[in-house]
């Protein structure tokens, strides 16, 4: 525990227990496997995108394909507002 604790100063900024205790899993991962865990840190997906859902992608290709070559930023974002999110359910039109 005593070499944990001075590891985690040497090795961290703000080392405390949980620093030392990390140490002492790692270290005995290693020992038990011959290699560290993998960490699963960050790799979750943690927002939504409306564009991965497949019928708003596709609605959204169809409507671009529709439009003329005046295709602008406020037309497409004029279109997602009134039209396709308020289609899809995901907000309430505007009186």
């Amino acid at each position: 525990m005593k070499a944990s604790m001075k590891a985690a100063q040497l090795v961290f900024i703000e080392s405390g227990p949980y620093k030392a205790r990390s140490i002492r899993y790692w270290a005995n991962y290693w020992l038990k496997y011959n290699h560290l865990s993998v960490s699963n840190q960050g790799k979750h997906k943690k927002t939504i995108r409306l564009i991965d859902d497949e019928d708003i992608a596709k609605e959204c290709y169809t409507w671009i394909r529709a439009q003329s070559e005046t295709i602008t930023p406020l037309k497409f974002k004029e279109f997602i507002e009134n039209k396709l999110l308020v289609n899809s359910g995901i907000i309430k039109k505007k009186n």
